[in-house]
């Protein structure tokens, strides 16, 4: 996520880094890393660099808060969840 178009999620303010963050998949859960923004990222109101993420949490980035919601495959489909 970032400013930049390219982004898979693109946030238009100035507090906004070109390429501010990213969620990854890690192991069964998903993993949230800043980007060495320039105004950071926070989760759940704590500033952060990397850390896991849970269902319910708030990523703040600029003026944006996005909240993580891991949405479980049906049973049997055998598909990785998207964030």
């Amino acid at each position: 996520m970032g400013r930049d178009a390219a982004c898979g999620v693109c946030l238009d303010h100035p507090k906004v880094s070109r390429s501010h963050g990213v969620v990854t998949g890690c192991g069964a859960g998903w993993l949230y890393t800043d980007r060495d923004s320039r105004n950071g990222s926070w989760i759940s109101n704590r500033p952060v660099s990397q850390r896991p993420l849970c269902t319910g949490d708030v990523i703040t980035v600029g003026d944006s808060l996005l909240i993580f919601l891991r949405l479980e495959e049906p049973a049997g489909t055998g598909a990785a969840g998207h964030p």
